[in-house]
């Protein structure tokens, strides 16, 4: 089953003096298709977001699922026209892990897996014109390691990927590399949570600048 959804660009109009709600009326639209995915998470909740506006204000880009087997890269402009479309191909053992994008290009993350290790793989598209460049590994592990991550800056600017090091189910380091914008690596970063002691969840969020924020979640 394919589930089609319209884009609108939204006027507000009017205020309610009593409530102060705001109506919404509908200028334009544009449809869009995007099939679920296979399993359990039918709309990949890995990638929350999958329209994003950029920053100039001329327009926004989509990530749409076409098939089982393929994604595409989208390009709309501020009146909702169609500026481009990029297929990106998702082999088996690959899924999404994120969708960003900088001043000059779009980034789609991909989680690979098989019995020889696994690997987060970004794919690169120029906003330009939705070219495709040359795919950047990331981050790598061993496939009985935890499913590595990737945090993207607010801004685009900056993406860090990383990788759980750990001892039965105690994790014990993050293995980390920050990039910059053109995914050119800036830096190796280690976090070492080896004197933390008790079971945690640790999280990490990614500033604009680069700075790195890890917050970890435990009990008690």
């Amino acid at each position: 089953m394919r589930f089609s959804f319209g884009l609108a660009a939204l006027a507000l109009s009017g205020l309610l003096a009593t409530t102060n709600l705001a109506h919404a009326q509908k200028t334009k639209s544009a449809p869009f298709s995007y099939l679920p995915e296979q399993g359990e998470d039918r709309y990949n909740q890995r990638v929350p977001q999958k329209t994003l506006a950029l920053a100039d204000g001329s327009g926004f880009i989509i990530l749409a699922h076409q098939s089982g087997s393929a994604y595409a890269v989208e390009r709309y402009d501020a009146d909702l026209k169609k500026q481009w479309s990029t297929t990106m191909p998702v082999a088996p053992g690959e899924t999404v892990e994120a969708f960003g994008h900088s001043a000059e290009q779009a980034w789609v993350v991909v989680h690979h897996a098989d019995e020889n290790g696994q690997n987060l793989t970004a794919q690169v598209f120029s906003l330009s014109g939705g070219q495709k460049g040359a795919p950047v590994v990331l981050v790598s592990a061993p496939a009985s390691d935890r499913r590595p991550s990737v945090r993207l800056s607010p801004d685009g600017n900056r993406l860090l990927a990383f990788r759980y090091v750990t001892r039965e189910a105690q994790v014990l380091t993050l293995e980390g590399t920050l990039y910059d914008q053109k995914l050119s690596k800036i830096l190796d970063r280690s976090y070492n949570f080896k004197d933390q002691g008790d079971f945690f969840s640790p999280n990490v969020l990614l500033a604009n600048d680069g700075t790195q924020y890890v917050t970890l979640l435990g009990d008690g």
